[in-house]
């Protein structure tokens, strides 16, 4: 019973962070990006998409039969790998436009604030969203395969021409 207690505590934990996290990169991003209403609510339905879809990838395989459930996770996954891209550079541009409002306090400088603020917004996305397919791509490309002769001196002749096969994770 302590144990299902402890699970459920932390999953209600790992979805309150999760939606937490949705809900700052909405906040910070969409205000910014100058989208008109449909195309903010676009944003914000695809936010809460995703804040289901990943919890739902990650419990898929286990709780659902097999092919729903691969794909299910498959999806659920696809959706973390562009969350976490665009959670990161959500954060980096925050960093790059406290850096500018202090250069801007310290000089008086003023950048464009308007200009720059839905210029970077729009690149957080851009960008998280190329990062996902590049990821996407190298995830599903064949991995190459290396052929690397290792001499050891001393080898016993039974054991020469010996083949040792590792697999390695590509990703």
């Amino acid at each position: 019973m302590y144990k299902r207690q402890g699970q459920s505590s932390f999953f209600l934990r790992f979805l309150t962070l999760g939606a937490l996290a949705h809900v700052y990169v909405g906040a910070r991003l969409i205000p910014d990006a100058g989208l008109s209403d449909p195309g903010s609510a676009g944003a914000i339905l695809l936010l809460i998409l995703s804040c289901i879809l990943i919890p739902l990838g990650m419990l898929a395989r286990s709780s659902v039969h097999p092919p729903w459930g691969d794909r299910i996770a498959w999806v659920g996954l696809i959706a973390m790998g562009l969350f976490s891209s665009l959670f990161v550079l959500t954060v980096l541009r925050d960093v790059l436009l406290l850096v500018a409002w202090l250069v801007d306090l310290a000089t008086g400088l003023a950048p464009p604030w308007l200009a720059l603020r839905r210029a970077t917004a729009l690149a957080v996305a851009g960008l998280a969203l190329a990062a996902t397919l590049v990821g996407f791509h190298n995830a599903r490309r064949r991995a190459r395969v290396v052929t690397v002769d290792v001499p050891v001196r001393g080898l016993p002749a039974d054991l020469d021409g010996f083949t040792i096969a590792q697999i390695s994770d590509i990703h």
